[in-house]
């Protein structure tokens, strides 16, 4: 901005085909008149044509800085110093922007008070800015900016006024009507309160009976405690027999388990050529059929022969199935059907023709 008020161009911001087409458009009136530099021409007739206006507060150290800074703006400019605003012209302002302002009570001549007394502000501060200069030889400035602030402060804090007014008188409404339901509730309780007084008398009475009651129950309730102690010592004999019988379970799955891990390698070791073999055989020993038939069972299935080639036997993913079958799923009555399949194997063996069979 220096350069181009100083100069009338800024170096560099016209580039070569702008500069030719500027060159080429003046090129005729320069030989009119009888100008060599096409360039000079054009930056005489923008310097001549070109006007600037800067407006710049006088506040703070700001300006000074400035007319160091750049020169151009003391030596290449007229500086207009705006005199203050008279109070004819404050008032008027004033009264303008409190026009809009449409409130309850706030009629014109209020809004005309309003505008007098932010004159008489702003003009008070004016002359305690003079006063201050006297004194401390440091200016303050008021501008008309000031005064617009002072103006739209106000109008701020009318809205913030009149809104924390709205809330404190809702508050206080609401309040006196919380009190007043407060005391509608306690002369209720009280007339509530004589009219139970008598029923209080008859409670009082009440309750004695019942304490004489709950103490009979209580004579009551020791005669059922020794009894109900009686009978936890015979819980406890039976827990004793539970324990026996739980060691003695936790035995026989000691012993269950090399035959559970045996059966699992077993199940590893069988293919698919296995279970091609069982089924081909229509009539198979009578530990493989019987062991088939376990099978069936465990896969809820039916346990004649055809059935078991049709539907067990021929299943590609039995070998998975038997993998994966966990103990805990097998229901009640699988378990009854396996141990049925046990006790009739026991007495299969205890024939003589099951020893020639074997």
């Amino acid at each position: 901005m220096n350069n181009l008020i100083n100069t009338g161009e800024i170096s560099g911001l016209i580039g070569r085909e702008e500069m030719d087409q500027i060159t080429a458009n003046l090129q005729e009136e320069a030989r009119i008149r009888k100008l060599n530099d096409v360039y000079a021409f054009f930056v005489e007739r923008v310097r001549n044509q070109l006007h600037i206006v800067l407006a710049m507060s006088p506040v703070g150290d700001l300006l000074r800085t400035r007319f160091r800074k750049f020169p151009a703006l003391i030596s290449c400019c007229t500086i207009d110093w705006l005199q203050p605003w008279p109070s004819d012209a404050l008032f008027s302002v004033a009264s303008m922007f409190l026009e809009n302002v449409d409130y309850q009570g706030m009629t014109k001549e209020v809004k005309d008070n309003v505008a007098h007394m932010c004159v008489h502000v702003h003009e008070s501060v004016s002359q305690f800015t003079e006063k201050f200069f006297q004194l401390m030889r440091r200016r303050v400035y008021t501008t008309p900016k000031s005064y617009l602030d002072l103006v739209a402060c106000y109008k701020v804090m009318l809205v913030q006024k009149r809104d924390q007014l709205t809330n404190n008188r809702q508050k206080l409404a609401n309040g006196l009507s919380k009190l007043a339901e407060a005391n509608s509730t306690i002369s209720d309780l009280k007339t509530k309160l004589v009219d139970l007084q008598p029923v209080l008398v008859q409670k009082t009475q009440d309750i004695k009976v019942l304490i004489e009651s709950l103490t009979r129950d209580q004579l009551q309730a020791n005669d059922v405690k020794k009894l109900v102690e009686s009978e936890a010592r015979d819980i406890n004999i039976q827990s004793e027999k539970i324990t026996e019988m739980k060691s003695e379970a936790d035995k026989i799955l000691k012993e269950a388990e090399p035959i559970l891990k045996n059966a699992v390698e077993q199940l590893d070791k069988l293919n698919r050529g296995d279970i091609s073999e069982i089924k081909s055989n229509n009539n198979p020993h009578a530990l493989v059929k019987y062991t088939i038939e376990c099978v069936a069972i465990l896969l809820e299935e039916k346990t004649d022969w055809d059935h078991i080639k049709k539907n067990v036997l021929s299943d590609a993913g039995l070998l998975g199935k038997l993998k994966n079958l966990k103990g805990e799923n097998i229901t009640p009555k699988t378990k009854a059907l396996i141990k049925a399949k046990r006790t009739a194997l026991k007495k299969w063996r205890a024939t003589p023709s099951s020893s020639r069979a074997r």
